[in-house]
């Protein structure tokens, strides 16, 4: 059992669906990267596949078990006694509360000031959505926060960074953003790597980009 969560019981896989005020649906930021190449999974499902292994088992495991990590931090931030999941495998359950301990490691580090989590925004003028992971003040700066469970850090993750700095902006113009960070919470033992940027200029024309070819995509398939 994970450190702050009496008791786990049952599991809502519910997908945020982002609409605009007058009802009108909107990619979300997960959709419109989806757009981009990642030829760093191409290589994964290529060394699983000559070891005879379904890519796809393997990635709907670490997908859940990003998930069930996410929810895990989610609740201790939120102080929540009860975590209610259910339909995780044990395997699944101990790679994500290992990625939670992996978590308090990194706050306690870091002396994290968290200001908002998990919080679903929509812009009216671009038209998508998102859920950015955590908003914080870490040694005194405004820190857009992103945690991955994953083996590596890549570049495309400040591009998802980037479509959440818009969201953010747009939604709360008050807010000055001064620095963006990865943490990639280690899923085998208590650890994290974390990289930072404090711009993400061509990271944005990047996203822009993806976020054209997902609408004319949608367009097309009307």
């Amino acid at each position: 059992m994970n450190p702050y969560e009496v008791q786990i019981r049952d599991r809502a896989r519910i997908h945020t669906v982002y609409k605009l005020r007058d009802g009108t649906r909107v990619p979300s930021v997960t959709e419109v990267l989806d757009e981009l190449a990642k030829p760093y999974l191409v290589d994964w499902a290529w060394k699983l596949g000559t070891e005879g292994i379904n890519y796809k088992d393997i990635q709907e495991q670490y997908s859940n078990v990003g998930t069930l990590a996410h929810a895990m931090i989610h609740a201790y931030i939120k102080k929540k006694e009860i975590l209610e999941v259910t339909g995780y495998s044990n395997p699944v359950f101990s790679l994500a509360n290992m990625a939670s301990l992996s978590f308090l490691a990194w706050e306690k580090d870091y002396k994290v000031v968290i200001l908002q989590s998990e919080m679903p925004l929509v812009s009216g003028i671009l038209k998508y959505g998102g859920t950015l992971d955590l908003l914080a003040s870490i040694n005194g700066k405004v820190t857009l926060v992103d945690f991955k469970t994953g083996p590596l850090i890549y570049p495309v993750h400040f591009v998802q960074l980037a479509g959440y700095q818009h969201l953010v902006s747009v939604n709360f113009p008050d807010i000055n953003i001064e620095r963006f960070m990865i943490v990639n919470l280690d899923r085998n033992e208590t650890g994290y790597t974390v990289k930072t940027k404090h711009s993400l200029l061509n990271e944005w024309k990047r996203f822009l980009a993806a976020l054209q070819i997902c609408k004319l995509r949608k367009e097309i398939e009307k």
